[in-house]
């Protein structure tokens, strides 16, 4: 039954003979009214029941599933392109780590310093004198702290006076002052080489 304590409403509504045949026989094998069973009809098909409170959570539970599901499906779609994007990222700094490895393993197997390659055959004795006058002279311009007074040459190609012999006038840690025609100038002592006496003998006697 129904429940009828919030008062009863009256509603006249028009039924085709079919239906209006078939609610009589109901209500009389059942016994009831067949405003009973019009109410009851209703009632179930309205869900105003007892369990009225148990299907409006059950649809509500469905909705909120329904609405987690499209959530989950609009995340994942605008998620794929920045995995993709991650991914392509990761294969390129393996690419790049691989490769500086390589590098590093080269690098590793080739000689610090390679033996110079000598050609069969007659070597020229004047060249090889000249070659070796040219190595003790730098070997000992590396090997010799400049002092003041000493002749150097100028080696820096961008300096007015590359190649030119002059004197040092002043030294410090990195640098050396050499006196020139136009004062005098500062060099980084890598740029200068020690003459030796007997070339700077020459040279003044020149």
């Amino acid at each position: 039954m129904p429940p009828t304590d919030r008062g009863t409403k009256f509603l006249q509504i028009e039924l085709t003979a079919e239906i209006y045949d078939a609610l009589m026989a109901r209500a009389q094998l059942s016994g009831s009214s067949a405003s009973e069973l019009v109410q009851q009809s209703l009632c179930s098909y309205l869900g105003c029941g007892n369990d009225a409170p148990n299907q409006i959570e059950t649809r509500l539970a469905e909705l909120e599933s329904a609405i987690m599901q499209r959530v989950q499906a609009q995340v994942e779609a605008q998620m794929q392109p920045m995995r993709s994007l991650l991914q392509n990222l990761q294969s390129h700094m393996k690419s790049q780590l691989e490769a500086i490895a390589n590098l590093q393993a080269n690098l590793k197997a080739e000689p610090a310093n390679p033996a110079p390659i000598v050609e069969s055959g007659v070597a020229d004795t004047s060249a090889v004198s000249c070659d070796r006058k040219k190595a003790e002279t730098a070997s000992s311009s590396q090997i010799r702290q400049l002092q003041i007074g000493d002749l150097v040459q100028v080696r820096d190609p961008d300096s007015p006076h590359y190649m030119e012999h002059l004197r040092i006038s002043a030294v410090g840690i990195i640098r050396a002052t050499v006196q020139t025609d136009a004062g005098e100038q500062t060099f980084l002592k890598r740029d200068l080489r020690f003459v030796e006496s007997n070339l700077a003998s020459n040279l003044g006697s020149d």
